[in-house]
């Protein structure tokens, strides 16, 4: 029998785990069990977005590695998505709205939602809020998952359930109520680590005391890649992988986006074009469900013949693994979505950032390649196709560049959840 089998046989009919490597549960006195440590983790999965799925995935990996015996938990936005996928308990993160509520309604809710956030903390010895751009208000309104990143943080507090924000990003933060909220929230936590020294700064400038915060990689650096590592189509000629994404500006409206989202899918529909008819095979890459759009508008305007004898590639990953394994059959990437080009940056692809924010700059930047980064909205076409050539003439020296810093983001990643464990005063 092995250890694991072991431990597994003792547990007693309450679920507690005996601190003693033996079958029989009657040998051992009831002083020694200790009840499993129960964690909680806070945030925006399970919605479709393969890099916060990942962020999941990655703090559920670093900290089950330090607990092995804990019970972890999820509050977010689908429950049912996560329990399906990473088999652990999960809760919304807030009470069912009906879509139609009066203003009476509304205020009945925030008082509905404390309850909801104050039960689906009981019991929890630590909170751990992992990665993401969660203290920014993008696409959010302050009464969103501020308010709601507030609430738990303040019934954190009250219960003196330790609270970490684990190599988040901040930023943008627009809205002054949502400033409130984030800032707030932050300031309620045991530990405080970022992805990123502007995230840092930028909660400094707000006014947290921010300076003796690390900084520390994103935490998908500490996913595995997959198997298929190094294993190109079977295809003639270059594939050059295109991400593809639902971009409708700075403020993420569609409604007041429309113009830009047409010009960007105009611009990616000649880029894609002109690959194709040089003859490289083109993979579209998502990082979002919602990418699907983009893409059947992109495939649309390609005319008829856009598949071009398969060599037009446009299933749609489903994780951020799947994506990898994709990416490993390029020869070359232009990634928008932040997680898109960490994932190629992870497989040791030669990649163009065509960033639509500074975090993409400033993690370019870190792992020595900074030269390869374009702008969403402002890129030409033409250049970006000779800036394709370059790179992948000069792919050896960007493979070479991104040793050191993978190696050393693992390391830090790691080392991070110590620290994280020990912040939060858990046991193994």
């Amino acid at each position: 029998m092995t250890m694991a089998q072991t431990r597994n046989r003792a547990l007693d009919p309450a679920g507690r785990i005996e601190t003693m490597d033996v079958v029989s549960h009657r040998e051992v006195s009831t002083t020694t069990r200790k009840r499993a440590c129960r964690v909680g983790i806070w945030g925006n999965f399970g919605g479709g977005n393969l890099g916060n799925d990942a962020t999941l995935e990655a703090a559920l990996r670093l900290l089950s590695q330090r607990l092995p015996d804990a019970r972890f938990s999820c509050i977010c936005y689908a429950p049912e998505v996560v329990t399906a996928r990473f088999g652990i308990a999960a809760s919304p993160i807030f009470a069912a709205r009906s879509g139609d509520d009066t203003r009476v309604d509304k205020l009945a809710l925030r008082l509905l939602d404390h309850q909801w956030a104050f039960n689906a903390t009981h019991g929890l010895d630590a909170i751990v809020i992992p990665g993401t751009g969660i203290l920014g208000d993008f696409g959010e309104r302050p009464i969103g998952l501020p308010y709601a990143m507030y609430l738990v943080a303040q019934i954190a507090r009250a219960r003196r359930i330790p609270l970490a924000f684990m190599s988040v990003g901040a930023g943008p933060i627009t809205h002054p109520v949502s400033r409130y909220f984030l800032v707030s929230a932050a300031r309620a936590a045991s530990y405080r680590s970022y992805r990123d020294q502007p995230s840092r700064a930028l909660m400094e400038h707000l006014g947290l005391k921010a300076a003796g915060d690390a900084v520390y990689p994103d935490l998908a650096f500490a996913l595995p890649v997959p198997e298929t590592t190094g294993v190109r189509a079977q295809t003639e000629g270059r594939t050059v992988g295109i991400g593809v994404m639902k971009y409708y500006g700075h403020h993420n409206d569609p409604a007041r986006g429309a113009a830009t989202y047409q010009r960007y899918i105009e611009k990616m529909r000649a880029l894609v074009s002109r690959l194709l008819a040089r003859g490289d095979t083109v993979r579209l890459l998502v990082g979002e469900n919602t990418d699907v759009r983009p893409i059947d508008d992109l495939v649309d305007r390609l005319g008829p013949d856009g598949l071009h004898n398969g060599r037009l590639l446009t299933e749609c990953a489903g994780s951020l693994q799947e994506l990898m394994a994709q990416i490993a059959t390029t020869d070359v990437v232009v990634a928008s979505r932040f997680h898109n080009v960490i994932a190629a940056l992870k497989m040791r692809k030669p990649t163009i950032s065509l960033s639509y924010s500074h975090r993409h700059d400033v993690l370019m930047g870190d792992m020595g390649v900074g030269a390869w980064c374009e702008t969403i909205e402002d890129f030409d076409v033409e250049t970006l196709l000779r800036r394709i050539d370059m790179l992948e003439a000069n792919a050896e020296q960007f493979i070479a560049t991104l040793d050191a810093p993978l190696a050393a983001y693992t390391s830090a990643l790691e080392r991070q959840a110590d620290a994280v464990v020990v912040a939060l005063r858990l046991r193994a």
